[in-house]
């Protein structure tokens, strides 16, 4: 309540974190849960970082079967956990099930990518964010797909994964290493 330069009401809850990207916040949310899984809906929220206005919402409907709004789900993080990232003149988002997706910053949806539909055994879902390379977009996917995958951020077409079955609950987002002259592909599991 106090020293705020300005608070926006989000179409619904959600974890991720913001990005800031040329005067404009990114954020995810999601809604629709509260009423059955059927009507989950997955948002792109851009907002003005000058005075808090929401310039655009993207809503997308989640890919069915979801997994069911309980326990650590509910409670920890609920359907948008995935923060975006931006290469500043694309916005790509992460919605498990449902895949990742690509908008120009202007919200217009530049393609969609499915990336599988599993569900890991605990119910949870993905937690991940995207990374980011020159030319890719790298998802772990594990818990959807079994695999680490890299998408072409102009198309989402897949360029390669790396295939991890057995692997689950592994969610963290991956980073690039520098090792000597070569770069590798780290993915933090417990």
């Amino acid at each position: 309540s106090e020293n705020l330069a300005w608070k926006t009401d989000l179409p619904g809850a959600g974890a991720s974190s913001p990005i800031i990207v040329g005067g404009k916040v990114f954020i995810t949310a999601y809604s629709g849960a509260d009423s059955g899984i059927e009507n989950l809906k997955r948002h792109v929220v851009c907002i003005s970082a000058a005075d808090g206005r929401i310039l655009w919402d993207k809503t997308v409907p989640a890919v069915q079967p979801e997994d069911e709004f309980s326990g650590f789900l509910a409670t920890e993080h609920g359907y948008a956990s995935n923060t975006p990232a931006s290469d500043g003149e694309r916005v790509y988002v992460f919605f498990g099930k449902s895949g990742a997706l690509a908008f120009d910053l202007d919200g217009k949806q530049l393609w969609q990518t499915p990336l599988g539909t599993r569900s890991n055994s605990r119910g949870w879902g993905s937690a991940a964010s995207v990374m980011l390379t020159d030319d890719h977009v790298i998802v772990n996917a594990l818990d959807e797909g079994g695999a680490v995958f890299a998408l072409d951020k102009a198309t989402g077409k897949e360029v390669w994964r790396s295939p991890a079955e057995g692997l689950e609950l592994a969610y963290s987002t991956p980073v690039l290493v520098k090792n000597g002259n070569e770069t590798d592909l780290v993915l933090a599991v417990p």
